[in-house]
C-alpha cells in the first residue's frame, strides 16, 4: 500500500470509522515539514530517518501508512505551554495524540494504539521493522 501524506497539523484526532474499525494496522507517522521535502526538514531526525520510513512504507507491497507533518513555528512555539498546546501533544484521551516529539510512528491497530517508535529510535531501521511486525 502505498504512503498517504496528510501535509497539516489539523490531522483529525479521532480516525475515521472505516480506519478504526479495520483489522489490518494503519502506521501514523508524525514528522516535520511536508512529506514531499522531508529530506530538507527545519527537523535533522526526521531527515535521519528518511531512510528507515523509504524502507518499510513506500511501495506496493508495504503497509499502509499516512504521514502528517507541522511546521517548525507551531510546533515550537507550542511546546508545552500550559493553554497553548500543539494539537499532537494533547494526549489520546483529551483528543490528541500524545506525540512529543517528532518523528513519531504510531501503528494503529484494532481501534487503539499497539505500538509506537519515537525520536531518534525512528532512525533505526531494525526498531521501525519491528513495528511493522507488531514486535
Amino acid at each position: 500500500m502505498p504512503l498517504t501524506a496528510h501535509d497539516s497539523i489539523s490531522f483529525p484526532s479521532s480516525l475515521p470509522s472505516s480506519i478504526t474499525s479495520r483489522s489490518a494496522p494503519l502506521y501514523l507517522i508524525f514528522h516535520s515539514s511536508p512529506w514531499s521535502s522531508v529530506t530538507s526538514t527545519w527537523c535533522p531526525d526526521c531527515r535521519n530517518a528518511r531512510p528507515a520510513f523509504t524502507d518499510s512504507f513506500e511501495g506496493e507491497e508495504k503497509p499502509e501508512a499516512w504521514a502528517m507533518s507541522t511546521d517548525f513555528g507551531p510546533w515550537r512555539a507550542n511546546k508545552g505551554e500550559k493553554g497553548k498546546q500543539h494539537p499532537w501533544r494533547e494526549e489520546r484521551g483529551a483528543g490528541g495524540w500524545g506525540v512529543w516529539s517528532v518523528p513519531t510512528i504510531i501503528r494503529w491497530e484494532g481501534g487503539k494504539e499497539t505500538g509506537r517508535v519515537e525520536d531518534t529510535d525512528c532512525q533505526d531501521v531494525k526498531k521501525v521493522r519491528a513495528l511493522v511486525a507488531g514486535k
